[in-house]
C-alpha cells in the first residue's frame, strides 16, 4: 500500500496524545496522524468528516467512552479500523468493544515502539486485502457504468458539494504494426488512485476499461479555482509510475463537470478521442478539448494502384520538394484519419515503397516501436533517399564511359571554378560533343547539371549550420556572392538569406 494511513486519536490526557504520536511517526512514513480529540462528543464529528483509516482510542473517557464512540463510528463506516487503548483492569470492556467490531486493542502501561509498529503492520496488511477485494468490485461496477452511458446505476455515488474529471489514460500502441500487447495488467489501478496532488484535488477511483484503457475519477473540491493544472499535475504523475513499471502512456485530460452522472457522457467522448491522440507524440498530456477532429484527406488516392503512381511521381521532383510532399502526405493522412485509418494508410504506403525496395533486404520488414508521426517521416524519408541513390546508380550506370568521367569530375572538382571547357579536357572530347552528349544521356544540359550540383551542396552546408553565406559561395564554386544569389534564387525561388532564415 503506497498511500499514507490516515490515523485519528481519541485520548483524554494530553501526554499520552503526544506518546503516542512520537512512536506513529517513527513507525512509517506512510502514516499520517490527521487529528486528535479528548473526548468522544469532540471526535465523532471529526473523525466522520476526516475519514481516517485508523483510529486510536482510549476506553475510558468522560462524555463519551471509547465504547460508545466506537459504536457511533462503526454505524457511520464498517471499514474503519478501531483500535482499544486500555488498562489491565478493562477487559470487560474489551470484549464488548470485540463483539461490536472493535479491530484490536493495546495495553496503554505496554505500549513500546514495536507493539505499535506490529499493530501497524499487521492493521495495514487488513486493509491492504480488504481494499483490494472492495477495488474489484468497485472497479467492475464503476466500469458498467461508465460505459453504459448511466444506465447501470448503481446507487448513491454522489459525493456532495464537489465537481468531477476523468484522467483517461490511454497504453501507446506502435504505429503500423499488428502487434500490440494489453498493457493494464502491469499497472496497479490501486497505485493509481493513491497519487496525491495538492490543492483540493484527488482520485477517487481508477479503472482499467475493457478497451485496454484506464480511466481515473477525479473529485475536484468546490473551493477549487482552475483545476486544470492539479489534473496536469496528477496525469504527469500517471505517467511517471507508468514509465517505473515501463510503460508508455498518454493522458487526456476533462473539463470539470458538476454531477457524477456526467462522467459517462464525457468518457465516450473522451475515448473517441483517445482515437486521435498518436498525432501529438508517444506521452503526452493534453486537454480533451485541444485534440482536433479530423479534417478531409486531401489526397485523392483511394486504391494500392494509385498510391504507386503517387511515388512514382515523387522521383520526378528535386529532392528537396519530394521530401517535403512526402512529409506533407503523411502530416495529412495524420490530420485526417484515426489511429487504426491512419494504421492502413501508412501499411498500404509501406507495400507500395517496398515494391520499389525488393532489393533492400533491410527494409523487408516493417521497423518496430514506432509511435509517433515524426518517426513515421523519417522512417520513410529514409527509404526515399536510398530509393533515390539506388535510381541514381542505375541511371550512372546506363551512363557512356566519357559521361560517367564527366560526372565524376564534376563530383570532385564542383568547388573550384571550372568551367566546360575544363570537364572536356578532363573527358578528352571536344566542347561541344560533350554538351551534345551529357543532353542526350542526362536529360539535362551540363551547365544546369553542374549549377544544381552546386546549388545542392551549398543548401548541405547551410542545413548543417557550420558556415556562413558569405563563406559557403567560395566552396561551392561561385566567385561572386551578387551571382551566387542570383543563381540560388532562379533555382530555389528564394535567396539564401531566405531558404536559411525558413530552415531556422
Amino acid at each position: 500500500m503506497n498511500r499514507k494511513l490516515k490515523i485519528f486519536i481519541v485520548d483524554d490526557e494530553m501526554m499520552a496524545i503526544q506518546y503516542l504520536k512520537s512512536l506513529l511517526e517513527k513507525a512509517s512514513p506512510f502514516y499520517q496522524v490527521i487529528g486528535e480529540a479528548f473526548n468522544g462528543a469532540m471526535a465523532l464529528p471529526q473523525i466522520i468528516r476526516l475519514k481516517p483509516d485508523i483510529v486510536f482510542i482510549d476506553i475510558r473517557m468522560p462524555i463519551m467512552d471509547g465504547l460508545e464512540l466506537s459504536e457511533k463510528i462503526l454505524a457511520q463506516n464498517k471499514i474503519v479500523k478501531i483500535i482499544l487503548l486500555t488498562s489491565y483492569r478493562d477487559f470487560d470492556y474489551v470484549k464488548k468493544g470485540m463483539e461490536i467490531g472493535v479491530t484490536s486493542y493495546l495495553l496503554k502501561n505496554e505500549l513500546t515502539q514495536k507493539s505499535v509498529d506490529e499493530e501497524l503492520i499487521k492493521i495495514g496488511e487488513q486493509l491492504s486485502g480488504e481494499r483490494k477485494k472492495s477495488h474489484r468490485y468497485t472497479q467492475y461496477n464503476l466500469r458498467r457504468f461508465l460505459v453504459s452511458q448511466g444506465e447501470e446505476m448503481i446507487g448513491d455515488l454522489e459525493d456532495g458539494d464537489v465537481g468531477y474529471a476523468l484522467v483517461y489514460i490511454a497504453y501507446s500502441r506502435p504505429i503500423g504494426s499488428d502487434q500490440w500487447v494489453r498493457r493494464t495488467e502491469e499497472v496497479d489501478a490501486i497505485a493509481l488512485e493513491d497519487l496525491a496532488v495538492d490543492g483540493g484535488v484527488s482520485c477517487r477511483n481508477a479503472i482499467h476499461m475493457e478497451n485496454g484503457s484506464s480511466c481515473s475519477i477525479m473529485i475536484i473540491q468546490k473551493d477549487v479555482g482552475d483545476s486544470s493544472q492539479l489534473l496536469i499535475e496528477y496525469a504527469n504523475k500517471v505517467k511517471g509510475y507508468c514509465n517505473e513499471k515501463n510503460v508508455a502512456v498518454s493522458c487526456i485530460i476533462s473539463d470539470r463537470v458538476g454531477s457524477f452522472f456526467q462522467l459517462p457522457t464525457l468518457y465516450k467522448e473522451m475515448e473517441q478521442k483517445s482515437n486521435y491522440l498518436f498525432r501529438y507524440g508517444k506521452e503526452v498530456v493534453i486537454r480533451q478539448k485541444d485534440i482536433v477532429e479530423p479534417q478531409q484527406d486531401p489526397i485523392k488516392i483511394r486504391t494500392t494502384q494509385d498510391i504507386r503512381k503517387w511515388v512514382e511521381k515523387l522521383f520526378t521532383y528535386q529532392k528537396e520538394e519530394s521530401d517535403e510532399i512526402l512529409k506533407k502526405a503523411i502530416e495529412d493522412f495524420a490530420k485526417c484519419y484515426d489511429f487504426q485509418g491512419f494504421n492502413e494508410r501508412i501499411r498500404e504506403l509501406w507495400i507500395v515503397f517496398k515494391y520499389f525496395a525488393e532489393s533492400h533486404s533491410t527494409y523487408n520488414a516493417w521497423p518496430q516501436a514506432i509511435y509517433t508521426v515524426e518517426e513515421i517521416v523519417d522512417v520513410f524519408l529514409d527509404l526515399l533517399h536510398h530509393l533515390r541513390l539506388e535510381k541514381e546508380e542505375q541511371a550512372i550506370k546506363a551512363y557512356s564511359r566519357k559521361i560517367i568521367a564527366a560526372l565524376t569530375y564534376i563530383h570532385n572538382n564542383y568547388e573550384k571554378n571550372i568551367a566546360i571547357q575544363d570537364i572536356a579536357e578532363a573527358v578528352h572530347l571536344s566542347e561541344g560533343h560533350l554538351r551534345k552528349l551529357f543532353r542526350k544521356e542526362v536529360d539535362i544540359t551540363l551547365v544546369d547539371y553542374l549549377t544544381n550540383y552546386r546549388i545542392a551542396k551549398a543548401k548541405e552546408m547551410m542545413k548543417a549550420g557550420e558556415d556562413k553565406i558569405s563563406d559557403i559561395y567560395t566552396q561551392v564554386g561561385f566567385t561572386s556572392s551578387q551571382y551566387f544569389s542570383y543563381v540560388f534564387k532562379r533555382v530555389e525561388g528564394v535567396s539564401p538569406s531566405e531558404y536559411l532564415k525558413n530552415l531556422q
